[in-house]
Order: C-alpha cells, then sequence, then structure tokens
C-alpha cells in the first residue's frame, strides 16, 4: 500500500471509527424524548380532533398524499375508538425512552410513532418532523441506551450486588462514533439549505426578515414595541441567523470555530423559542447539535464536578443485608463515581465510631464533616447527578417531614427485620 493510500484510509478511518462510549448520542437520546413526552403529552384533550377520521382530515383526504407505498401510519389501520390508547402507549415509549429502560426495542416503537403521527396528519406536519425521524432513525441502528439510562444502572447494580467496589467500565464501540457523525452531517446539511435559501430572499438581505416573521400572528411571542423603537436590533438578529445558518455548514467542523458557531446555534435556538414560540422546535434542535460536543468537554465538566463537590464516603453496616442492597442502589446512581463506601465493621473510620455507626448510615465530606440518617442521603443526593430525581423528596419542607424524614426512620429501626424477611 502506497503512503498516499495509506493516508487516505488513516483519514477515512479517523472521519468515521473512533472508539467511545454511547454518552454523546444517549444525551440525544434523552433529550428528545423529553421533548416528544412533553409535546405530544399536550395533544392528548385534541387526538381526536387530529388524527381521526372524524377529526380534521379524513382518511380518503390523507390518501391524496399517499403517492408511494411507504407512506404509512399506524392511525390507518387502527379503528378511532382505539386511538387514544395507542396514544398512551406512545407517550409511555417516550418516557421508558427518556430514561432508557429496555432501550433497544422502545427505541424502534417510538420512530414507528413518530413517522405514524407525521404521516396521518400531513397538515401540521413541518420541518422538525422529518428532522427527528432522521435522527431517531440513526439512533435506532445505533447501540444506544449504554449511558444516562435505567439500563446502565441496573448493570452496575448487578455489578454492585456481587462487590460493592466493582464499577464496570462502560460500553464502548467503534460505530457509536460513526452513527455521531451521521447526525452531524444530518445537521450540517440541514443549515446549509436554510442558509442557501434564505440568501435568496431580499428580506435577508435588507434586514427585515425577523420583523417580517415576528409580525406573522401564528409566530408572534412576545410584544413589538421595543422592537420597533429599537429597529436596528431586528437588523441585528437577521443578520446574526443568517451568518450562523450560512456559516455552520463550513464552520462547524473547525477546532477553532466549532465551540462558537455550536454556542451561536444553541443561542440561534434559544431566541427563536423565545420570540416566536417554537419551544418544541428549537429544543429538538438543540439537543441535535450536542452531537458537536467533543468528548474532551463532557470529561472537563465532570472532572470539575467532582473537584467542586469534593470527596463524598458513606459508612454503612456491611453486616447488614438490606444495608448493602441499599448501597448497591444508591452506588448504582453514581455514574462519577463520586461516593467512596466504608464498612464500618471491618475498617473502623476515625471521624465516626462504631456505637455512632451501628445507629445510622454516615456520610463524610471533604471537610470532614459529619451528617447523620436522612441528613447523609440529603447531602449525597444533591451532589450527585444521577440522584437528582429524589431531591424534592429530600428538600421540599412538606414533603421530606411528612414522608422522607419519617420513612428512614422507620428503615432504619427495622433494617435488620426487613434484611431477614428479604434474604
Amino acid at each position: 500500500m502506497s503512503t498516499l493510500t495509506r493516508r487516505i484510509a488513516e483519514r477515512w478511518h479517523c472521519l468515521w471509527f473512533q472508539s467511545e462510549t454511547s454518552f454523546n448520542l444517549d444525551v440525544i437520546r434523552a433529550g428528545l424524548g423529553f421533548c416528544m413526552l412533553f409535546a405530544y403529552a399536550g395533544l392528548t384533550p385534541y387526538i381526536n380532533e387530529l388524527y381521526s377520521d372524524q377529526g380534521w382530515i379524513s382518511d380518503q383526504a390523507v390518501y391524496l398524499y399517499r403517492d408511494h407505498p411507504w407512506f404509512q401510519s399506524l392511525f390507518f389501520y387502527l379503528p378511532d375508538q382505539y386511538q387514544l390508547a395507542a396514544h398512551w402507549v406512545f407517550l409511555v415509549s417516550c418516557l421508558l425512552f427518556a430514561v432508557g429502560w429496555k432501550t433497544r426495542y422502545v427505541k424502534w416503537l417510538v420512530l414507528v410513532f413518530q413517522i405514524s403521527y407525521a404521516y396521518r396528519n400531513p397538515l401540521i406536519t413541518y420541518g422538525v418532523d422529518s428532522i427527528l425521524c432522521s435522527v431517531l432513525f440513526i439512533l435506532c441502528l445505533a447501540p444506544i441506551g449504554h449511558s444516562l439510562s435505567l439500563d446502565r444502572w441496573a448493570e452496575l447494580k448487578r455489578a454492585k450486588l456481587q462487590d460493592l467496589h466493582q464499577h464496570p467500565a462502560a460500553y464502548q464501540s467503534i460505530y457509536l462514533f460513526m452513527f455521531r457523525r451521521l447526525i452531524q452531517i444530518q445537521m450540517a446539511i440541514f443549515f446549509l439549505f436554510a442558509g442557501i435559501e434564505k440568501l435568496r430572499g431580499e428580506y435577508w438581505w435588507s434586514g427585515d426578515a425577523l420583523w417580517v416573521a415576528l409580525n406573522n400572528y401564528e409566530y408572534t411571542n412576545i410584544p413589538l414595541g421595543f422592537f420597533a423603537e429599537h429597529y436596528w436590533l431586528i437588523n441585528l438578529l437577521t443578520y446574526f441567523t443568517l451568518l450562523v445558518e450560512a456559516g455552520y455548514f463550513y464552520l462547524i467542523w473547525q477546532r477553532s470555530t466549532r465551540p462558537w458557531f455550536l454556542g451561536a446555534a444553541i443561542t440561534l435556538h434559544l431566541g427563536i423559542a423565545t420570540l416566536m414560540g417554537l419551544y418544541y422546535f428549537s429544543l429538538v434542535m438543540i439537543f441535535c447539535h450536542l452531537s458537536f460536543v467533543r468528548r474532551e468537554w463532557y470529561a472537563r465538566l465532570f472532572d470539575g464536578w467532582r473537584n467542586k463537590m469534593g470527596r463524598m464516603e458513606m459508612i454503612y453496616d456491611g453486616d447488614c443485608g438490606f444495608c448493602k442492597r441499599a448501597m448497591a442502589w444508591t452506588l448504582a446512581f453514581d455514574g462519577l463515581q463520586q461516593i467512596s463506601i466504608r464498612d464500618y465493621r471491618r475498617s473502623s473510620s476515625p471521624l465516626v465510631s462504631k456505637e455512632e455507626s451501628d445507629l445510622a448510615l454516615y456520610t463524610v465530606n471533604h471537610r470532614d464533616e459529619r451528617f447523620a440518617g436522612f441528613d447523609a442521603y440529603r447531602y449525597v443526593v444533591l451532589r450527585v447527578p444521577g440522584l437528582w430525581w429524589l431531591v424534592p423528596l429530600f428538600y421540599v419542607p412538606w414533603l421530606s417531614r411528612a414522608v422522607g424524614r419519617p420513612l428512614y426512620l422507620w428503615i432504619a429501626s427495622h433494617r435488620h427485620v426487613i434484611s431477614s424477611c428479604t434474604g
């Protein structure tokens, strides 16, 4: 193989095949899952009007759009009385897709339903539906669900039930990078054509395009008096939009310009959400743009978070089966491995006596401060991102007083009985 051929092969391999975890794709998966969940949940009262044969557009009317055999929808074959039940199946699927439970199966169900909704009522389908279907199809082909998911939590919990100090490495594959690259290309092409289309419009050259868009009653989301008095802001935002969309395709790939254009694209969509009320479109686009976030950016973010939060050591009773299972359950949510553990029966702590550890779980932080019982979990929950979903139980005053603290005290006082009953 010649030197030139070898270099071309190396470049090609570097372009498509680099080993990485599924974290980047799972960020997109979780974001899109919650976007679809909240967007379609808001449509629940209007399902019959939007997607049934007795609603806005009948099946016969949709047939006019069916000019090829791949134009299919589940709603073409479901009787009207079952469509609401199917809609709830989709909402549950979106939730499971977002939290990553049985991801390898649920993702296909989400894709089929998303296509079905888009094809059943073409009157309300627009660009975001096409983009979402394309990205979902790529995610379905990719081996996702190994990060930021309940699937990963279950894998860690199984390992920690055998040995609390185990932390299996996250799944890696060269194909994960390839699928992330495909999403990047999708976003770059979308912005390229959006920029070309804008360059053909005279309002974009004159700086008035944003004013024309905001004066459309469908998209007016804020009072326009301030912009009318400061029209130069309209001109500035119009040219900013034109610059970002026209330059994104070329400059998002460069190491030096990627952070600037990624930040500009996210800022652009936040502006669209604020000024025009297109929240669903903007959030879907923002999560798709995150495919350009480099792995080392996340690594620096996580290292900074760990350094800021400091050391956390949880002291537990290693002879209590229930305590060990509870610790495995907690540690499985600690994806950043911020928590260290100590079995006080085999390794005594210089800061907490055995008598104290017999009475309650303890957490010791980097300043050697001690937190016992309910407060031990309370300290950890706020500082471990995987446990943030428990923050209301530990920090909402009435909920923590009425449920959280009494529940912990009851479990702590009956832990040996619970342990013996559960084997």
